[in-house]
């Protein structure tokens, strides 16, 4: 029997960030995520545009990440893959009734980083598997898909796709951020 070791120090924890918390040192490698935390992430709360979360240990911030509400409209592609795993998991009057949707509700990822020091060791795949359960166990607003626009570069969009994101569409290959999703069913 193998036992799972997480990636995340015993000593971290993961807070919702007020606007009277202090944040704790942090640098990923990125000046605009690296600012976002330390001059918008407390306005874009008082605006109701994105609730952050901290991942912090007393020194130092690990990392963040920010959700906000979402919708999404499925190509017809899209739709095909969504309705064979619909099939799986909804009863047949559901699925008959969502067959004939186009849009469905979903929570967007709007900034996620790890702090150099923390990059590479698994702790970016931990917090989306805290992200997807706590959207699929304790889901306060309805959300089938988890949204992120991604920064188009070889090692984010690999991430997400190493952590079953596929990409919504194929007209933002050569734009900054490519739009990706993962249905939670």
């Amino acid at each position: 029997m193998s036992t799972s070791v997480s990636p995340i120090p015993a000593n971290a924890r993961l807070i919702r960030l007020t606007s009277e918390h202090i944040i704790k040192p942090f640098n990923c490698g990125d000046s605009d995520l690296n600012t976002f935390l330390y001059q918008e992430a407390k306005d874009y709360l008082k605006c109701l545009m994105y609730v952050t979360y901290i991942l912090e240990t007393p020194d130092k911030t690990i990392a963040f990440y920010c959700v906000s509400n979402d919708l999404l409209r499925l190509s017809m592609a899209s739709h095909r893959e969504f309705k064979s795993k619909l099939r799986k998991n909804a009863s047949a009057n559901v699925r008959y009734t969502l067959f004939e949707w186009n849009e469905f509700p979903a929570v967007k990822i709007g900034r996620f980083a790890v702090d150099e020091d923390y990059q590479g060791q698994k702790i970016g795949t931990s917090l989306l598997d805290a992200i997807i359960y706590s959207f699929t166990t304790n889901n306060k607003t309805g959300c089938t898909f988890i949204t992120v626009n991604a920064i188009n570069n070889k090692r984010t969009t690999k991430f997400y796709i190493k952590n079953g994101f596929t990409f919504l569409t194929q007209s933002d290959t050569n734009k900054e951020s490519r739009q990706m999703y993962k249905c939670l069913l």
